[in-house]
């Protein structure tokens, strides 16, 4: 499992929804938790942490969101260098087959239906920190 002090980013345009995985995150003990509205603030938050001593070491976005979606936050992020491993779960209500290759193909690390509980977030981040604690 992630450490309890890694820095996580949520990105939701709904605040019921940033607000359900910020307690999600908190009941597992995760209190070092940014928000972000959608792709485009979620991306200026995570440049800004990068320059800190306390860079983001997962993402949680939600697929559906104005400006800058998830899958295209992801795909983003996966062509900067830097970002480029960095852990991304995808939270969101759609199911249907050909969205679940489209964010697969474009390298998400996991894919969580809504609703989120605390649960299925923490095995999803668990496998999520076992892909990435192998390399």
């Amino acid at each position: 499992m992630f450490p309890l002090e890694t820095p996580i980013l949520i990105c939701d345009d709904s605040e019921i929804m940033l607000k359900n995985v910020k307690s999600s995150l908190n009941s597992l003990g995760y209190k070092n938790v940014l928000e972000a509205s959608d792709g485009d603030q979620g991306f200026l938050k995570l440049t800004m942490a990068a320059k800190t001593l306390s860079p983001v070491g997962l993402i949680i976005s939600d697929w559906n969101m104005p400006n800058l979606n998830g899958v295209d936050f992801l795909i983003k992020i996966r062509d900067m260098r830097d970002y480029a491993t960095l852990p991304f779960i995808l939270l969101t209500s759609q199911n249907e087959m050909n969205q679940v290759i489209s964010a697969a193909v474009s390298g998400v690390d996991a894919y969580i239906i809504k609703p989120v509980e605390a649960d299925k977030l923490k095995a999803n981040m668990s496998k999520v920190w076992k892909k990435f604690a192998k390399k």
